[in-house]
């Protein structure tokens, strides 16, 4: 089992996955707040949590590797937004390569994505996605309408 967490306004965030990823929010004395939420690619029946990043809104930004997606979840679970491949983009084994999928090495695209950031340090924030494998640009920058 792997997971994540992100710490944000004093409340801890862990993300969890087997086949369904899973999202538990908790205080810093360790009790759960609220039921949290889980969520699974319906088109590949999994899902991960690679990596969490909670933004102003308390809104929850997950890394889905399996689905090349980066999810936005309200913090009641409902997905409000995401970044990467469409949603019914054809899938493929996790063997073979992004050139195969026709899926190019190319700024702005999103593939594996292991783990999310926000920097709220500019004027509007910006999402940070790390994407795994030996690619260029791994590590890009979005603004908060999704633009690179």
């Amino acid at each position: 089992m792997a997971g994540s967490l992100a710490l944000s306004n004093g409340l801890l965030f862990v993300g969890s996955e087997e086949k369904t990823a899973r999202v538990g929010v908790f205080d810093l004395d360790g009790h759960r707040v609220g039921a949290g939420f889980s969520f699974r690619d319906e088109r590949l029946g999994r899902s991960s949590a690679a990596g969490l990043a909670v933004d102003e809104d308390r809104r929850v930004w997950v890394a889905d590797t399996p689905a090349s997606r980066v999810r936005c979840f309200s913090l009641f679970g409902r997905e409000e937004a995401g970044l990467g491949l469409a949603v019914d983009a054809p899938r493929a084994p996790e063997d073979v390569r992004s050139e195969e999928l026709g899926v190019p090495d190319a700024r702005a695209t999103i593939r594996l994505p292991v783990d999310v950031a926000l920097d709220a340090s500019a004027e509007e924030p910006r999402l940070v996605v790390g994407c795994g494998g030996e690619r260029r640009h791994a590590v890009q920058v979005y603004d908060g309408e999704g633009g690179y």
